[in-house]
């Protein structure tokens, strides 16, 4: 028995596990001469142990199709009797330099990251003291009126720290 088409449908690596989905016709067989087609009757997926690179769910069944005829077969013989470990090398391997790359440009993008996350909490923090400054300039002409020398010193004083605030934190952008 010889795989003569094989494409998966879809591929995810979840943890160490790689899915390969197949939908139907996305593998076909040769058996004494005639092409069986797969067809997702009972099951559809291999999932593959990456680190140990050996087939988690030898018990599941793919089920082939050639006009009225079929073939059964568990996993565990699908390995056995075929061609498809040499492809589903393939596809580990392909999955693996997948992983691989997403890992070195999710470490690239690390720094990045850092500085989008300091840069929007400097934003929140530079909205934070203008709202703030809105509420001492609010608190400063109430103080005016009532002349309360003791509030208008406190949002003052205030008023000078969130100024402060403002200037060295424009002195770092």
């Amino acid at each position: 028995m010889e795989v003569t088409f094989l494409k998966p449908f879809y591929t995810n690596i979840v943890g160490n596990n790689l899915r390969i989905v197949f939908a139907y016709q996305y593998l076909s067989i040769n058996k004494g001469g005639k092409v069986f087609h797969f067809i997702p009757m009972e099951d559809k997926e291999i999932i593959i142990d990456i680190r140990t690179r050996q087939v988690t769910n030898l018990k599941d069944v793919f089920v082939f199709q050639e006009e009225h005829n079929f073939i059964r077969l568990p996993l565990y013989q699908f390995l056995l009797i075929s061609n498809v470990n040499d492809l589903l090398s393939e596809i580990i391997d392909s999955a693996e330099r997948k992983q691989t790359n997403n890992h070195k440009v999710a470490e690239a993008l690390k720094p990045l990251v850092k500085i989008i996350r300091k840069v929007d909490i400097e934003r929140q923090y530079r909205h934070m003291l203008a709202l703030e400054q809105d509420y001492e300039l609010a608190s400063l002409s109430q103080a005016l009126k009532d002349n309360d020398n003791t509030e208008i010193i406190r949002s003052k004083n205030r008023l000078k720290e969130i100024h402060h605030d403002l200037e060295s934190m424009a002195e770092y952008s």
